[in-house]
């Protein structure tokens, strides 16, 4: 059972989140720092699951405050979800995470809020707990973009807002030029760690229960990475490039760019882009791996400044976009994320198709991909591409899961067991004629 100070060390990295403004990876740095780290992962269920169930208590904590609490005191607001977080999902009796919240009032420098949290939480329990939400409440999601799900899947949304609540699995991508999968598998048997094939890529496996990565075998030396399973996809969506010319755009955190080169270790040349505050995150998993790459520092959507003016047969765009299909994942984006945000996505999701296919040889493809599930940074991104573009053309590409766009291919989070994500290519040749490759992934 979490004792008072994790439930208040979880408090201060919940108030950074949800007042602050931070994510989640930054917002727990500090706080876990001061604490013993046999109590970390308690301490980081605490702060995922609350932000996760944010838009679920936060309503039901305000009915039952008289008044609301002062700016400085809103960590107290923290601590409260927290304990409601604690009621609905962990196995503690309700009396014993009444007490550690409030004794976590001490350890937050507020004893004379004792009273009210113990007041404020015994009335949540009388009441029914969240048995009393409304359907927004029970989906955890924002009005906002619970209409963007319904928006754009009318029969899916309910799905999409029930996936995004769901504990993400952790999916490892195994190096081929290391290891097969088969063997893989065979050395995490001995280990005694049981996991599942993923059904979306040749590559992916799920462990049972996520563990740390110094805890993975091979991890450190790079007979396996983490990815998403769906985002695994990429390198049969792209198609082949053996002895091509190929670009990832976007590349941090240079997952992608390393499973190409896994895949196919005989392309003329891989470059990798991103803004320079985000190149050490390539360059770790680069060298973790050991792989090599052109990486440059720069804006993708300025390649006057970067590129050498020889075009790619293969270009891929996993352009920023809202991370509407990685909220499982990155529960923050629910708190951080507005509604004008995405005409802003859109606009830099343009700019950089536009910029980039000038870079794209006669013939060659590019690959658009975006972790969200909203039309509006997808398909309606590649309508507006088209119409601007006379020498751009879609070629149909389909996978064992997910479902079929006007333009591209969706995967819903939890489709194959993996995360939201979009692909779209397109080509630059004159033939009109719309050809399908498939990916089954096995």
């Amino acid at each position: 059972m979490p004792s008072a100070e994790v439930c208040a060390t979880a408090a201060c990295a919940i108030d950074r989140v949800t007042r602050q403004g931070q994510s989640l990876a930054k917002a727990i740095q500090e706080p876990l720092a001061k604490l013993e780290s046999t109590r970390h992962a308690e301490t980081r269920e605490l702060v995922w699951g609350t932000v996760r169930w944010y838009f679920r208590y936060q309503p039901l904590i305000n009915q039952l405050l008289y008044r609301p609490l002062h700016k400085n005191d809103r960590v107290l607001e923290a601590l409260l979800l927290c304990a409601c977080y604690q009621y609905e999902f962990l196995s503690a009796p309700d009396f014993a995470v009444t007490s550690s919240s409030v004794d976590a009032c001490t350890h937050l420098k507020r004893p004379s809020y004792r009273s009210l949290v113990n007041a404020v939480l015994r009335k949540h329990l009388r009441q029914g707990g969240h048995k009393r939400l409304d359907q927004n409440g029970y989906a955890a999601t924002p009005h906002w973009l619970l209409n963007e799900f319904r928006q754009s899947w009318p029969d899916e949304w309910q799905q999409i807002a029930t996936e995004s609540n769901q504990r993400p699995p952790q999916t490892l991508r195994v190096n081929h030029r290391q290891l097969t999968r088969g063997a893989y598998i065979t050395e995490l048997c001995r280990e005694g760690i049981p996991v599942s094939i993923s059904p979306l890529s040749s590559s992916a496996l799920t462990l049972h229960r996520p563990r740390p990565v110094h805890q993975i075998p091979g991890f450190s030396e790079g007979v396996v990475s983490i990815q998403d399973a769906a985002a695994q996809l990429v390198p049969w969506f792209l198609g082949p490039v053996t002895g091509q010319r190929v670009l990832d755009a976007c590349a941090a955190p240079g997952s992608k760019a390393c499973h190409l080169l896994e895949s196919e270790p005989n392309m003329a040349a891989l470059w990798a882009i991103d803004l320079p505050e985000r190149i050490p995150l390539i360059e770790q998993n680069f060298r973790r791996l050991g792989v090599e790459a052109v990486l440059l520092a720069g804006d993708a959507s300025q390649p006057n400044a970067w590129w050498d003016g020889e075009r790619f047969d293969a270009i891929l765009v996993d352009a920023p976009c809202s991370g509407a299909g990685v909220i499982r994942r990155h529960p923050d984006i629910r708190l951080h994320r507005r509604p004008e945000d995405l005409s802003a996505s859109v606009a830099t999701q343009i700019k950089l198709l536009s910029a980039l296919w000038t870079l794209l040889k006669p013939g060659g493809r590019l690959l658009y991909v975006t972790c969200s599930v909203l039309e509006q940074e997808n398909d309606r991104v590649v309508d507006s591409f088209l119409t601007n573009h006379v020498d751009a053309q879609t070629k149909k590409i389909q996978s064992a899961w997910g479902r079929s766009t006007r333009h591209g291919w969706q995967l819903l989070p939890g489709d194959g067991g993996g995360d939201g994500f979009y692909f779209a290519r397109l080509e630059r040749r004159p033939d009109q004629q719309q050809h399908a490759i498939t990916s089954t992934g096995l």
